[in-house]
């Protein structure tokens, strides 16, 4: 009677033995886990904020060349990069304000003063004259937009002849502390 009691080792077995309904739900599961971490990366990859912000903000007629800006190591923007007649004609116009982004335009000489005006923005900007040594020599802060009209329009000229000029949002210049005498640092 005793060995009626016991469990036998065919009982004991059949318990350890895995039920395949069971198996194969895990790995159902498992897989559907692994297509949600590829759908959310992909879903990130194209929708991610920046890209959106970036899309949104950029004209097809801007330069495809861009690069960062930094003063004493810290970020100022990131900065489209003009360098034909045609993108420094167009500069920033037709653009949305955006807090990290500008335009830094290069010159083939600096043998001359340059001048820039503020006709067709929909923002306020500071511009920032450079000579050769990426040395801010002038500096306009909070320059205001201006209607397009048949009248004279207000210029803005560096003081002294410059290799290049940065155009960022208004206040940002003031914001990281840029003065006349400052170095930027970008590479190209």
């Amino acid at each position: 009677m005793a060995l009626a009691l016991r469990p036998t080792q065919a009982f004991l077995n059949q318990e350890r033995v895995c039920n395949p309904m069971r198996l194969h739900a895990h790995h159902i599961i498992a897989v559907i886990l692994v297509v949600l971490m590829v759908l959310s990366s992909i879903w990130w990859i194209l929708f991610d904020e920046e890209t959106i912000e970036r899309e949104e903000w950029t004209p097809s007629e801007l330069p495809s060349n861009e690069t960062v800006i930094y003063y004493n190591g810290a970020f100022v923007c990131d900065a489209w990069i003009a360098a034909t007649e045609a993108e420094r004609s167009q500069g920033l116009i037709g653009t949305e304000e955006n807090d990290t982004r500008g335009m830094l335009f290069i010159f083939d000489t600096t043998s001359s003063t340059r001048t820039f005006h503020m006709q067709g923005m929909s923002y306020s900007i500071d511009i920032i004259f450079m000579d050769g040594e990426k040395r801010v020599v002038d500096i306009y802060a909070e320059v205001p937009p201006e209607e397009d009209g048949g009248g004279a329009h207000t210029t803005y000229s560096s003081s002294v002849p410059v290799a290049y000029t940065l155009e960022i949002v208004a206040g940002r210049a003031e914001e990281l502390n840029i003065m006349v005498g400052s170095e930027l640092e970008w590479p190209l």
